[in-house]
């Protein structure tokens, strides 16, 4: 005989153990603290490879004594960190911020890291001299992590949650549960592995001035210089009204508001200082080495885009410091979406979602659709 569940918070049928798991950033560091505390080489292993991929050479080997804490608090600063890390004889400190879902840390919290006289403390040796700050997350938000490395001269480290577990190189029990649990949070959505990004359309107002246009309609890119940054699936340019002149005359008329949309392949922080006239071709090719497109785009095209478009905004301006997006193909919906005067909610008729951001083309569907 099945009994009958009547508490209201967990599920009436359960088909795996990790659904009535706590699914939050605490459970989830507890597990991993698990795994490093109670097997032989797990901890050195991530720790090397996650080394040895941002060029950082501690030299860690078997014999060092290496001490771990779980939520590790530093009491002049009012606050903890997840992990703490010390390797005495190499006299080294490692912190750990682990985030799940799409956070990540802002720069405040960072520098407060790097500056607190009590996180660096040693609570083992007598002496720190190499500081690490690795951010655990889900993803890489890489105009805030270049940003970031700008602000502190302790190294700065990004590791992926859905890495770990093949970088372990350990066989135990404890590995096993950790996986499955790694497993059920992605199903869940809170470790997302297949949509890494903020939602699917992002709408950004792109101005009036023709060279921002053009580098949209003309060379495939989008650049902001503010600290306002998102990861999403396409990039939706709004046209506004003062717009109207520049679009007219280039006869794009019938696009102003929301209309046209590409795929972001890309986003990257970009600054024109760590580049000359000389050697601009060398760091394009360093830009989009690894970026993926599919065979059925025409590759050549966009980087001979993506290149110009960018030789045109060293040649603006050879000190920018942008957040690029490189798009693909310029694609076309339908019916043009208006701003209203208030944008509050996508439950709000024509109205777009603050922020800009449409969790999924329904909800697109949703705004062009409705009265």
């Amino acid at each position: 005989m099945r009994p009958k569940i009547i508490e209201e918070d967990l599920p009436t049928e359960v088909n795996n153990f990790f659904e009535i798991c706590p699914k939050n950033e605490v459970t989830l560091c507890k597990m991993l603290y698990g795994v490093f505390s109670s097997t032989d080489n797990a901890l050195l292993n991530w720790l090397r490879y996650l080394f040895e991929e941002n060029g950082s050479n501690y030299e860690l080997s078997k014999e060092d004594a290496t001490f771990i804490k779980l939520e590790d608090a530093y009491h002049s600063e009012g606050g903890r960190v997840d992990f703490s890390i010390e390797v005495p004889k190499r006299k080294l400190k490692i912190i750990i911020e682990a985030k799940v879902g799409l956070s990540y840390p802002s720069f405040r919290q960072i520098e407060k890291y790097s500056k607190g006289a009590d996180i660096w403390k040693p609570k083992i040796g007598e002496k720190i001299e190499n500081k690490v700050i690795i951010i655990l997350s889900n993803r890489v938000n890489e105009y805030h992590f270049q940003k970031i490395k700008k602000i502190t001269e302790v190294k700065i480290i990004n590791a992926l949650w859905k890495d770990i577990p093949n970088k372990l190189k350990v066989k135990a029990p404890i590995v096993t549960v950790f996986k499955s649990y790694l497993k059920n949070l992605m199903e869940e959505g809170m470790l997302i592995d297949v949509r890494p990004y903020d939602g699917e359309f992002w709408i950004r107002d792109i101005g009036k001035e023709e060279f921002f246009i053009d580098s949209f309609w003309n060379y495939n890119l989008y650049h902001c210089q503010s600290a306002i940054f998102k990861n999403p699936l396409y990039f939706m340019p709004y046209f506004i009204n003062p717009a109207k002149t520049v679009l007219e005359k280039k006869g794009l008329a019938d696009f102003l508001g929301c209309k046209a949309y590409s795929r972001v392949f890309y986003v990257k922080i970009v600054d024109g200082k760590d580049y000359s006239s000389d050697d601009y071709k060398d760091g394009f090719d360093k830009l989009v080495k690894g970026v993926e497109i599919r065979p059925c785009y025409d590759v050549k095209n966009l980087h001979r885009k993506w290149f110009n478009g960018l030789c045109r905004l060293y040649e603006r301006d050879n000190n920018f410091e942008s957040a690029v997006y490189f798009l693909g193909p310029i694609r076309h919906i339908g019916k043009n979406i208006m701003k209203s005067s208030s944008i509050k909610s996508i439950q709000i008729p024509n109205q777009i979602p603050k922020g800009g951001i449409f969790k999924t083309l329904e909800e697109l569907n949703v705004l062009m659709n409705s009265k």
